[in-house]
């Protein structure tokens, strides 16, 4: 043993370091540290001398400069595979350094987007960014530890193989080390480019910021936990957290493994609850990703009910998501329906034994300040004093982005185009159904009636389709509805199929060729006709 004979300790976080420095002590290294981390280790009785008997120099600038010296980065740099080098270093006098245990300034931690320069400025390590990249470069000599929880397996591995550090696990903490550079690099440049940002749009006299879809984006991502499988089982799946954007917590209080699909649809749901509606609960029922039944209602129990009549049919096997707390009475009334997931701000304990005689029922908690925030930040990009978050998509060619449809539709941004006018009563259900049809893959058509989703096609490839399905599903409920469509009508064809099966209004976004066609069929069968002021295609 007693491989390391010179090492150097400079921590900002000093969990475990006496302990590392004690281990290596008694193994007869010499070790040095500076500032804090030397006043940590003579506390607990660890021989470590100052960092200036390697440099020969004294901290200057109120400890900015401390361990940025030629002396010190020789004796870790240094090839000693090099016969060149290592009569050089006995020239000089300077000891080889075998290990380098170092952690940054807490940057990550302490800096936000609105901290003040001047702080953030203070957090910016450099010394210590220094020492780390030298010994990860020249790893198959010098050890380099970043991580305070690896000082006790290092201490385990070095026991196990008497000092001789394999290559293999040096290669590994060298790697680990320039990831922890890495991110604190990113760190400091997303806390600049905010800060840029800021600044322009205080230029500007703007409140929303600017979406820069040019130059590099980038995105790190950190693997949450495996899924039981992807889309099919033969796929591979996981779930990842991604550096950038809010990732709502959730808990999964039982059930199976949640599986992609799975959090695709409780992804759904969860969109759909976030959303502020007219009334305090609202209820949807996801298939595959689109919502075959949706409600708001100012009972629990009846916005539960009236999801899953939407489309009883689909509903069998389908993913609940509730923008309420689950309790006894709401949990009733779950039961009586096969569903694979059920998603809920908050699930109530005599809720949550009901439920557990459904073993397979997955019961995925967000928490009700989650599903809350996520509201206020709807509400805030449409007021514009938020980002409006990013969406990613994998193509061939690369990556698509863009931002995510949480466009509101004001009361005044309607506009009726044809001779019969919009009554009173259907303004509740255009509302709702315009919250409602984003989430339906397109070509997709809804039938709204009394804040309840009554019919839905969806992803058709042509529009009449989806006005034929909608209207199949919707039975004896069309009569009086609400038709409400994701894009323009290109032809008069829809307007006639909707008058023939009851429909009073129709509502969709202008654009076509034909508009003229089409209002003049509805003012012909008496309908009321509404453009509204955007699309809502969701490919």
């Amino acid at each position: 043993m007693g491989k390391i004979e010179t090492a150097v300790i400079s921590v900002f976080n000093k969990s475990w370091a006496s302990t590392l420095g004690r281990f290596l002590a008694e193994e007869g290294a010499n070790i040095y540290s500076s500032g804090g981390t030397l006043a940590e280790l003579k506390a607990k009785k660890v021989p470590a001398k100052p960092i200036e008997k390697l440099t020969g120099g004294k901290e200057m600038l109120g400890g900015r400069v401390k361990t940025l010296h030629y002396q010190l980065y020789a004796g870790i740099l240094a090839d000693r595979g090099k016969k060149r080098h290592r009569r050089k270093l006995d020239k000089l006098g300077i000891a080889p350094i075998d290990l380098v245990a170092v952690n940054f300034y807490p940057f990550k931690e302490k800096v936000r987007k609105r901290t003040r320069m001047e702080t953030a400025q203070e957090l910016i390590d450099i010394g210590g960014v220094t020492l780390v990249r030298a010994a990860a470069k020249n790893f198959p000599h010098v050890i380099v530890l970043v991580d305070p929880e690896d000082y006790k397996p290092f201490i385990q591995e070095y026991r196990d193989c008497e000092g001789d550090i394999p290559y293999e696990l040096r290669l590994k903490y060298a790697k680990k080390a320039l990831v922890y550079c890495r991110e604190y690099d990113e760190a400091i440049e997303d806390y600049f480019t905010a800060a840029l940002e800021r600044e322009k749009r205080r230029k500007a006299g703007l409140k929303k910021p600017a979406l820069e879809l040019e130059g590099r984006l980038k995105l790190t991502f950190t693997r949450t936990r495996n899924l039981r499988y992807g889309e099919n089982p033969h796929q591979r799946a996981a779930l990842y957290t991604p550096s950038e954007g809010v990732t709502v917590p959730f808990k999964v209080l039982q059930g199976k493994e949640m599986s992609y699909n799975n959090f695709l649809d409780a992804g759904a749901v969860f969109r759909f609850c976030r959303m502020p509606y007219d009334k305090p609960c609202a209820a949807c029922v996801v298939k595959h990703v689109n919502p075959c039944g949706a409600a708001c209602d100012d009972d629990p129990v009846r916005a539960i009910q009236r999801a899953k009549e939407g489309d009883p049919i689909s509903a069998y096997g389908g993913i609940l998501g509730v923008s309420f707390e689950v309790g006894e009475a709401e949990a009733r009334e779950i039961a009586k329906t096969f569903l694979e997931v059920v998603v809920a701000p908050k699930f109530s304990r005599e809720a949550t034994r009901l439920l557990a005689a459904k073993k397979k029922l997955r019961l995925l908690e967000t928490g009700a300040r989650a599903l809350e925030a996520e509201r206020k930040r709807v509400v805030a990009a449409n007021e514009k004093k938020t980002e409006t978050p990013l969406q990613f998509l994998r193509t061939p060619f690369g990556f698509l982005v863009q931002e995510e449809n949480l466009q509101l539709m004001r009361p005044g941004d309607i506009e009726v185009v044809s001779d019969t006018p919009l009554r009173p009563q259907y303004k509740p259900d255009l509302a709702f159904g315009m919250k409602v049809i984003r989430f339906l893959k397109s070509n997709s058509v809804a039938l709204f009636k009394d804040l309840m989703m009554v019919g839905a096609g969806t992803g058709q490839p042509n529009r009449v389709d989806a006005a034929r399905i909608a209207i199949e599903k919707a039975g004896k409920r069309v009569s009086g509805s609400v038709l409400v469509s994701d894009g323009f009508f290109p032809f008069a064809d829809s307007v006639e199929l909707a008058s023939k099966a009851g429909v009073d209004v129709l509502a969709a976004p202008g654009g076509s060729i034909r508009d003229h066609e089409v209002i003049a069929r509805a003012n012909a069968l008496k309908l009321c006709l509404v453009f509204v002021p955007y699309r809502s295609f969701l490919h």
